[in-house]
């Protein structure tokens, strides 16, 4: 009881990277914020599903090129990872970016890049995010 569920941990992870940076530019410094972040994050993990706490496919994915292949991140997208979580990271990037459309897609892309590899689920999501900012600019 009391527990952030992990989706929420992420999302809080990256509203932090979000926060600690003036550009918000999920491709720099906040990139790099919400990487060490969520390597933290991974850490705390077993790599399984059910290793103390419900884990999300797309999260034992990242655990096992993260922490057990060591590889850099920009390799460790989840090739079949598949959840709605990251339509919320395309709407919060949606929203602090809601002026711009062009650059809150570009930034949705690389940002959930970096977790899930299928360029479906990546399209959904940005596509999802400009719903989402196009909603709060007041678009129909």
């Amino acid at each position: 009881a009391g527990q952030y569920s992990q989706t929420c941990e992420i999302l809080l992870l990256q509203l932090r990277a979000m926060t600690e940076t003036d550009a918000c530019d999920m491709t720099s410094e906040a990139t790099g914020i919400f990487t060490s972040s969520f390597d933290e994050l991974l850490k705390t993990l077993d790599g399984t599903r059910t290793g103390g706490r419900y884990t999300q496919k797309d999260v034992c994915d990242n655990y096992l090129k993260r922490i057990v292949k060591q590889r850099p991140w920009g390799e460790c997208a989840s090739p079949y990872g598949d959840t709605a979580d990251c339509c919320l990271y395309s709407a919060l990037l949606n929203a602090r970016h809601c002026s711009d459309p062009k650059r809150a897609a570009a930034l949705s892309n690389e940002f959930i890049s970096l977790r899930f590899a299928c360029p479906a689920v990546v399209s959904h999501a940005v596509s999802f995010g400009a719903v989402i900012g196009a909603i709060l600019r007041g678009k129909p």
